[in-house]
C-alpha cells in the first residue's frame, strides 16, 4: 500500500495512486458498458448516492469518536457541549438522514434497479473489512497498529 502513496520525483504527484485510480474507473466503466447502463442516468446518480452515504457514515463515525475519545480520556479539558452534546445531536442528525438516504436509494439514485439496493451492502462490507483489519492489526502487529496514523507522514 505504501507505494501508492509514492510521488513522482519531478511533479511531486501522486502518479502511482492516480494510475490505479484510473485503471479500477476504465474497468469499471467497462462493466457498466457490458450491462448496457447509462454513463449519466446510472454511474453519475448512482456513484453520488453512494458517495453521500458514505460521507455521512464517514460524519456519524466521526461525531461517536469524538464522544468515545473524550470518555476515554476523561482527564482531557473540553465543554460539555464540545465533548458530549454537540457530537450526540450529529450523530442522531447523521443517523437520520442516513436512514432517509437509504430508504429514498430510488429517488436519490434516479433509477428503480434492484442494483441500486446492493450499495449499502457494499458500503458495509467495505467498512466490516476495515474494522476487522484494524482488530486484526491490534492483535497480530500491535506496533504498526499504533502507527497507521503515521504511515501517511513516512511516504
Amino acid at each position: 500500500w505504501s507505494k501508492l502513496a509514492k510521488t513522482h520525483p519531478k511533479h511531486q504527484t501522486p502518479y502511482i495512486a492516480s494510475m490505479v485510480q484510473g485503471a479500477v474507473m476504465m474497468i469499471s466503466l467497462v462493466i457498466f458498458a457490458v450491462l448496457k447502463l447509462d454513463p449519466m442516468v446510472d454511474i453519475f446518480s448512482w456513484c453520488s448516492a453512494f458517495g453521500s452515504m458514505s460521507i455521512l457514515l464517514l460524519q456519524l463515525g466521526v461525531s461517536l469518536a469524538v464522544m468515545f475519545y473524550f470518555m476515554k480520556n476523561s482527564h482531557l479539558t473540553a465543554s460539555l457541549w464540545s465533548r458530549l452534546i454537540a457530537p450526540f445531536i450529529s450523530s442522531i442528525g447523521m443517523a437520520v438522514v442516513l436512514f432517509l438516504v437509504t430508504k429514498n436509494l430510488e429517488v436519490i439514485s434516479g433509477s428503480s434497479s434492484p442494483l441500486i439496493y446492493v450499495m449499502p451492502i457494499i458500503l458495509a462490507i467495505a467498512i466490516a473489512f476495515g474494522l476487522a483489519v484494524g482488530a486484526w492489526l491490534k492483535r497480530n502487529n500491535f506496533a504498526l497498529y499504533e502507527n497507521v496514523g503515521n504511515l501517511v507522514k513516512k511516504a
